[in-house]
């Protein structure tokens, strides 16, 4: 598994926790697992909550940010951890594009640019290549930041 994508959550997050769910089944690679940490007991068999990708949960001792991270991070599976808010956006190549990275080391950290849904973006892979990418997204955020940071 190459990915372990880490979302801390609120209780009154739960639609945004669907809306990203939705938005990682749209990604063109499934080689990743999404680990939701947060205290709400989520019912993973129900239809909505299926996707082409594992889900699985954390239930943090502590009911803080950093807590949940922690505790998903010990249960992690994957090479490589991101940490997507429940309110982001991921373009649909966002994670195929960093897998196709030449130079990519263990002591790599990318920039993934993530903004959350409420502030739309011009190129969520933009610190990944001096080309932006196109998203359907209306054009407003913050400064394009281009760096790979070792």
């Amino acid at each position: 598994m190459k990915f372990s994508l880490i979302t801390p959550y609120l209780p009154s997050e739960y639609d945004q926790l669907l809306a990203l769910k939705t938005n990682l089944a749209a990604q063109t690679t499934t080689d990743f697992e999404w680990l939701i940490a947060g205290s709400l007991p989520i019912d993973l068999d129900q239809t909505e909550w299926q996707a082409p990708f594992t889900i699985r949960q954390v239930h943090p001792k502590a009911s803080t940010v950093g807590a949940a991270r922690n505790a998903a991070m010990t249960v992690a599976q994957g090479d490589w951890l991101a940490f997507v808010d429940s309110d982001d956006y991921l373009l649909p190549t966002a994670l195929a594009t960093v897998t196709a990275l030449e130079g990519l080391k263990s002591t790599t950290f990318i920039d993934l640019n993530q903004y959350p849904t409420y502030e739309p973006h011009v190129s969520f892979v933009n610190s990944l290549t001096q080309t932006s990418a196109t998203d359907t997204l209306p054009k407003w955020g913050g400064p394009k930041r281009l760096r790979l940071r070792n």
